[in-house]
């Protein structure tokens, strides 16, 4: 049983360029098989001619199989179609990550950046309340202090009282 493949369509060029030569094979040896023939009816030789067509039934069973296992290799159609909506989706889902992740970082920096304010404002709050207590302490030393008690020169030697005050 030979089959004709030139109707066969097959777009990849590699696969199709094999299919080419493999018909090319099939002509061949369809042509060989017709001479066979030929001699058959001229000779009569029944083993020959079994033997010729087995080997030739053979030779054609392998195209085949080979034909077939290159399309099994190459993949459907409706397979083909679905990897390239895998691919869109999954590439769709990065661009989605790649967003998100960019997102985070802005607001990973905007943190860093409130964190940074909170904390110098912090310290100069410290610093302030720092140097109020500082002088507050100082005031109060000041007011419970032996220096507080004595009087300043001025007044001590009165220096700036007159003369009239003394005598009084």
């Amino acid at each position: 049983m030979i089959k004709d493949l030139a109707d066969l369509t097959i777009t990849d060029a590699r696969i199709s360029s094999l299919i080419r030569q493999k018909d090319a094979e099939l002509s061949r040896l369809r042509d060989e098989l017709t001479k066979v023939n030929k001699l058959k009816s001229t000779i009569n030789n029944d083993a020959a001619h079994n033997r010729s067509m087995s080997v030739l039934t053979e030779e054609n069973n392998k195209l085949k199989n080979e034909i077939s296992a290159m399309r099994a290799d190459r993949g459907s159609a409706e397979l083909i179609t679905s990897y390239k909506q895998q691919i869109q989706t999954l590439n769709k889902r990065i661009t989605e990550l790649e967003q998100e992740k960019s997102d985070l970082a802005a607001q990973v920096l905007n943190l860093e950046h409130e964190l940074k304010v909170r904390l110098s404002v912090e310290n100069f709050n410290t610093s302030v309340d720092i140097k109020r207590s500082t002088a507050t302490n100082f005031k109060s030393e000041y007011n419970q202090s032996d220096f507080k008690k004595e009087r300043s020169p001025m007044d001590k030697y009165n220096i700036l009282s007159s003369p009239k005050d003394e005598e009084v």
